[in-house]
Order: C-alpha cells, then structure tokens, then sequence
C-alpha cells in the first residue's frame, strides 16, 4: 500500500490535501558523515634500528651510517631521524667524531639531516660543552653549508653562546658579510642571550 493510501484510511477525506502534501515528499534521512581516519603515530625507533646505527658509530663508519640512513624507507628513516636527534645517542663520541659524523650526512642532504643533528648538537651542548672548533664543524660552514644551513645553524647554536667572544667567534662562521647587517642584527637578538644582546648593543654604539 502507498504512503498516500495509508494515510488516506487513517484520516479520511477532510484532511486528503494536507496528508498527500506531505506523504508526496520525498523521504529524508539523516546524513551518516564518516569519520575522517585517524592519523597514523609516528613510527618508534626499534631495538634493532638503535643497535643497527649504533654499531656504525661504535666503528665511526659515518660513510656506512649514511648510507645506511639514505637507504631506510620513508617510516623507518622517521624513526631513525628520533635516535639521530637524541644527544644520548651521540655520547660515545669525541667533539671531532660528532661533527665529522655531522658533516658527513649533512654534506649528503642538509634537508634531511641538519635539523635532526642540530638537536642532537644543543642537547650534547647543554649537557657536556660541545665545542665549535673541530675540523669537520669548520670546514662544513665554510665549504658546505647553504645560506639557509648556516641561517639554521645560528638559530640552533648562537643561544647557547656563553660569552660574547664564544657568539662572536660562531657569526664568524655562520654570516658572511654580503648576507647583510641586518641578518646579523636580527640573529644577535634572536638569541636574546646576555651575550648576544652584549654584541648587539656593542655594534649599535659603534654605528
């Protein structure tokens, strides 16, 4: 039976004009939106990644880590770029050994590799005194690095310049003249360290 004829017997014909406006309407029914997927956590460092990179660094095979990382798969190079940034990971090492390792990969691709290792570098800075004055730190900012590694390196390093000296020395390396005063200005307060803000004022005074 239509929905027109049922309602027809139920109400008779008084209200027939009424009860076929609005059986002849369509049926509606809610929209089931669906929910959008649910994003996928970041893959974890296993056991076996974290002993298959340490084994190239208890060696210092940097050539072989590399070439290890560059060959990982897209999720297991994000969880190898987790151990990469952690300054624990790092701790077998010299000064000189870390920035060799540093340059090493960053001289492979500097976008996939400087931002990692510049956390691992302001953790091992923090907790031990890494210095900026190994071979392989010196030759990767004046051989290697791109204006944009060396705007990254100062963002990272210059806060955790502990005299004004030590901040000098690092813009030394890391800004060329032809990058403008500004640039300077800007990543001397940036830092927004007793250092930097020495220089910054210093250089102020002198214009």
């Amino acid at each position: 039976m239509s929905r027109f004829r049922a309602a027809h017997a139920l109400y008779g014909h008084r209200d027939t004009p009424y009860i076929y406006k609005e059986c002849a309407a369509p049926l509606r029914f809610p929209l089931l939106r669906s929910s959008p997927p649910p994003s996928m956590p970041a893959s974890l460092p296993t056991a076996a990644l974290r002993t298959r990179l340490s084994s190239h660094l208890a060696l210092c095979r940097f050539d072989a880590l590399r070439d290890h990382l560059l060959a990982l798969r897209n999720a297991e190079f994000r969880a190898a770029s987790v151990v990469l940034a952690e300054a624990n990971f790092w701790t077998s090492l010299s000064d000189e050994a870390f920035w060799s390792a540093f340059r090493t990969l960053c001289r492979a691709d500097s976008r996939a590799f400087l931002g990692t290792l510049l956390k691992a570098a302001v953790g091992r800075r923090k907790r031990g005194g890494l210095q900026w004055t190994a071979p392989d730190f010196l030759g990767f900012c004046r051989e290697d690095a791109t204006a944009i590694d060396r705007r990254k390196m100062l963002e990272a390093l210059l806060p955790l310049a502990s005299t004004p000296e030590e901040a000098e020395r690092l813009l030394g390396e890391l800004w060329h003249r032809e990058d403008g005063e500004k640039v300077r200005a800007a990543q001397l307060f940036r830092a927004a360290t007793p250092p930097t803000y020495f220089l910054l004022f210093k250089n102020t005074a002198a214009l």
